[in-house]
């Protein structure tokens, strides 16, 4: 991809977590500002051929590491202001270290300007407290327990007795 002179397209500034768990949500929030002699916009009701503005996935180009390779522009960005995308991304489900980079792009036609800086997200193994989980399943079993016991001596029709799970 070749960047323009000039870079028409300038970072400006981005929230992203350096933490998610495995599998987690979070939310970024990147702002760029269009320092090009174009309107950047989304066309969502128009032909492929007018070729909308998104912000794409970098390190590598157009990966999926995130749930997601491209955030649609928020509407129209005229030349000189500055647009926020704001998106919620999936991390991945195997713990480890990933990079985090975005740069604009004009679909069908040219990556420009420049990327936001890499943030390596720590993508954490989901932590389980099964010590408390325990606890709260002895404590539905122990109020659970009469109540199978109840129903175990209802009779069940034709003489026989339901017992939890199947017939006595």
């Amino acid at each position: 991809a070749t960047v323009e002179l000039g870079q028409p397209a300038l970072f400006v500034s981005q929230s992203v977590p350096t933490q998610v768990p495995a599998g987690g949500r979070a939310t970024a929030t990147i702002t760029m500002r269009n320092t090009s002699t174009e309107t950047w916009q989304n066309f969502p009701t128009l032909p492929l051929s007018q070729f909308p503005y998104s912000l794409g996935s970098q390190d590598p180009q157009d990966n999926n590491t995130w749930g997601m390779g491209r955030v649609p522009i928020p509407g129209v960005t005229l030349p000189g202001a500055s647009v926020t995308f704001t998106f919620t991304f999936t991390a991945p489900t195997t713990p480890g270290t990933y990079p985090f980079q975005w740069r604009v792009v004009r679909e069908q036609l040219r990556w420009f300007g420049m990327s936001t800086p890499v943030v390596q997200i720590q993508v954490t193994p989901i932590q389980v407290d099964c010590a408390g989980l325990s606890r709260q399943l002895a404590d539905v079993q122990a109020k659970v327990a009469p109540l199978l016991d109840e129903l175990a001596d209802l009779p069940a029709g034709r003489g026989t007795k339901r017992r939890w799970g199947g017939t006595a």
